[in-house]
């Protein structure tokens, strides 16, 4: 193991160096990955005072997971992520005509119930073939 970055990892550790983004190995495991979500995500939201740009940055983020969810290439997710987020924009507008609430936290709520409809979609899908092979819901 040589070059820069075996080095940074023998110099920082290799947790950090993987939480850093510098180094993640094939078989870190969706719980190192879910870890440095989680520490970037406190990170964003500690280091900004402004509500305004906390909302900003929610719109940014919320609708690339949704597109990263749904796109089996990058290609696919860097054409979702606007639509979604176009989307997100459009019905939250609407909703906030509609109902008479700020448009901002409107708009990112309609963004979280996309991302939380797709996430949905993919549990359940995920979870037909088991229902169908009789694991999960007992035999039918």
């Amino acid at each position: 193991m040589s070059g820069p970055r075996a080095r940074c990892r023998r110099l920082i550790g290799p947790l950090v160096a993987a939480l850093l983004g510098l180094l993640l190995p094939a078989d870190a495991g969706a719980a190192l990955l879910t870890l440095q979500h989680v520490l970037l995500a406190l990170v964003v939201i500690a280091s900004i005072s402004v509500v305004g740009i906390v909302l900003v940055n929610a719109l940014l983020v919320i609708p690339a997971a949704t597109a990263k969810l749904l796109a089996r290439s990058l290609a696919q997710m860097f054409v979702l992520a606007p639509l979604f987020g176009i989307g997100s924009v459009l019905a939250g507008l609407i909703v906030s005509a509609w109902v008479d609430v700020p448009s901002g936290p409107a708009i990112v709520v309609m963004a979280g119930i996309v991302f939380l409809t797709a996430w949905a979609g993919l549990v359940r899908r995920a979870r037909r073939p088991a229902e169908r092979a009789g694991k999960i819901g007992g035999a039918r």
